[in-house]
């Protein structure tokens, strides 16, 4: 037998239907959907997280704006706290001026509007 003989016969033989071991299909398939419950386990992680993300950032905006209106609800509070002290302040003064000259008491009439 020559060389080219003996190549084809190699050849020959290399090419030839060869019967997959026993179970190939069922493991190959197995990884496959290994990879695919990874796959989709790691977009669930990716969605969990821009959920997250998004969902602090929605809280956090909130929670900011809730500290600014709690914070003009004090301001607002104090400018009426100092409303009041001026005003009971006159009103003091006016009445310890009418009853300087004598006014003891001022009939308050209710008008209709």
């Amino acid at each position: 037998m020559n060389d080219l003989s003996q190549f084809e016969n190699r050849l020959r033989d290399s090419l030839r239907r060869v019967e997959p071991p026993a179970g190939l299909e069922q493991r190959i398939l197995a990884r496959v959907e290994a990879r695919r419950r990874f796959a989709r386990r790691r977009w669930l992680a990716a969605a969990a997280s821009v959920v997250f993300v998004v969902g602090g950032g929605f809280i956090g905006v909130h929670y900011r704006q809730r500290q600014i209106e709690e914070r003009q609800v004090e301001v607002v509070r104090q400018q009426f706290s100092l409303a009041l002290q001026i005003t009971s302040k006159h009103l003091s003064k006016a009445d310890r001026q009418l009853r300087a000259i004598g006014v003891k008491q001022i009939e308050l009439v209710e008008v209709e509007r």
